[in-house]
């Protein structure tokens, strides 16, 4: 196969400078193969989200977008961060944040895959940020982007999730990655029927038999292809070791529905596992209007008796069109946000919502009305933090051309604990939004603020490639 020449960058602050560029040759990629790693999902809470609030701070554009994953004959699409090490302020040590994208298209012949890096964020934005680890191999053979965690509990590992198809023969397949040695383990099957990996949250594990929560593990929810004709899927569910084994499930969420079907998120809340779901309009003749539901899953009660489920915490019936919702959880609380938006305009625009849960998924006050956004180009994101809550969305700018930067625009509302506002809405200018993924968030201590990144126009090569943008602490 034709090598792909990835390029890796070191940022100044007039601009992005190319450093280097190393060509790759395509890499086998078959179950069990031990190829270096990569891709993206959710953000962990090694502490098990009790962690006391610091000092709040009002977060603010630090600068301008740059770029930081780009292929010279291949898109990089759907960047996710998980944070590597938050960084400490008081002996200057910098944050390291990995970095997963999906390759794909262009004029490469290579089947697309999962590609991971290593940044080095130090201040002063953007000239700080170098990379530590340029971009490797890490999810085989993909049909699409993947979910990537930290793992639990202070574990020094990464997990990936996503659809591999070596060899023709497609599965939801599990890699770990070492941060220290920065290798990874070979891949692992989770469901041989399995397509994309929908969300992988870090928290719990269970006991013998998937009885209670115990230990530390993931919750994972896929996507099967329940009749290959019609093209029908379902959702799955289930609890995975540290190492992706299966521990519990699969639990099949719903009833089968015409691809794509649903996308639920997950989050561990400190007790259960959440699930968070918007369920369309089923059709005129069935009394099924559009639902957002929240379910706890339930671990078996007894190695010897299998009554896990999932069980309805929370829903909300709307009249309006639904979108996916965000979930996050921190300091023992949980948030829910999702957009909204009238069947007659088609989406062009949408209020967004916020709901407090509490620990096992029963709504906690009332819903929020967070905004009424116009032009709106993908559904939300939520990361709860130290610095509050964060909610991102990429829209339409003012710009006239696709690689001029404010064509589209990346919006950030941060609201404290309690969901008021701190301040104006935050807009990070963008090129062309590619709206595979919403755009993504980490919260870093050195330097202080909130790290973001999504996909965009490359404004020299033309590609899909991997931009960062930074929020920046300021006093409050």
């Amino acid at each position: 196969m034709k090598p792909t020449t990835w390029c890796w960058f070191a940022v100044a602050t007039c601009g992005v400078v190319l450093i280097h560029c190393g060509a790759r040759s395509s890499l086998p990629g078959h179950k069990g193969a031990g190829q270096p790693p990569g891709s993206g999902g959710s953000t962990p809470q090694p502490d098990g989200g009790v962690t006391p609030p610091p000092k709040p701070c009002v977060l603010a554009v630090a600068g301008p977008a740059t770029e930081v994953m780009a292929s010279d004959d291949r898109h990089v699409m759907a960047p996710s961060l998980v944070v590597v090490d938050p960084g400490d302020e008081e002996t200057a040590r910098p944050a390291q944040v990995a970095l997963q994208g999906f390759a794909s298209g262009g004029s490469s012949s290579l089947h697309p895959d999962i590609q991971l890096q290593r940044l080095r964020v130090a201040p002063p934005w953007p000239g700080g940020t170098t990379i530590d680890k340029p971009p490797m191999l890490f999810g085989v053979e993909t049909h699409g982007w993947g979910q990537m965690a930290h793992a639990p509990g202070g574990v020094g590992q990464l997990a990936l999730a996503w659809y591999s198809d070596p060899d023709m023969v497609g599965y939801t397949a599990f890699r770990v990655l070492d941060i220290d040695s920065w290798s990874a383990q070979p891949p692992v099957e989770i469901a041989p029927n399995g397509r994309p990996a929908l969300d992988l949250a870090p928290g719990s594990g269970v006991g013998p038999g998937g009885a209670g929560y115990q230990g530390n593990g993931y919750a994972i929810a896929w996507r099967e292809l329940t009749d290959a004709d019609d093209y029908n899927t379902i959702t799955a569910l289930g609890v995975l070791d540290l190492e992706g084994k299966l521990l519990l499930g699969p639990l099949w969420q719903g009833v089968e529905a015409p691809y794509p079907g649903y996308s639920p998120s997950i989050v561990w809340s400190s007790s259960a596992y959440l699930i968070a779901t918007a369920l369309p309009d089923c059709g005129p003749d069935d009394d099924c209007p559009p639902t957002l539901t929240v379910e706890r899953l339930r671990p078996a009660s007894s190695p010897t008796e299998d009554d896990s489920g999932l069980e309805l915490a929370w829903s909300k019936i709307s009249e309006s069109v639904l979108y996916r919702p965000a979930i996050d959880s921190y300091g023992g609380r949980t948030w829910i946000t999702w957009m909204e938006s009238d069947p007659e305009t088609s989406g062009y625009s949408r209020d967004v919502y916020l709901q407090e849960l509490d620990a096992m998924g029963a709504a906690v006050g009332d819903t929020q009305t967070v905004d009424y956004v116009i032009r709106v180009e993908s559904r939300p994101t939520l990361t709860a933090t130290a610095f509050g809550l964060t909610i991102a969305y990429a829209q339409d700018g003012y710009g006239t051309e696709i690689e001029e930067s404010g064509y589209n625009r990346i919006v950030v509302h941060q609201l404290d604990h309690e969901g008021a506002a701190m301040g104006a809405p935050q807009i990070i200018d963008a090129t062309l939004f590619d709206d595979y993924a919403p755009p993504q968030a980490v919260a870093l201590e050195h330097p202080r603020g909130l790290l973001l990144t999504w996909s965009g126009r490359s404004a020299d090569s033309g590609h899909e490639v991997a931009y960062l943008g930074f929020l920046e602490c300021t006093d409050p």
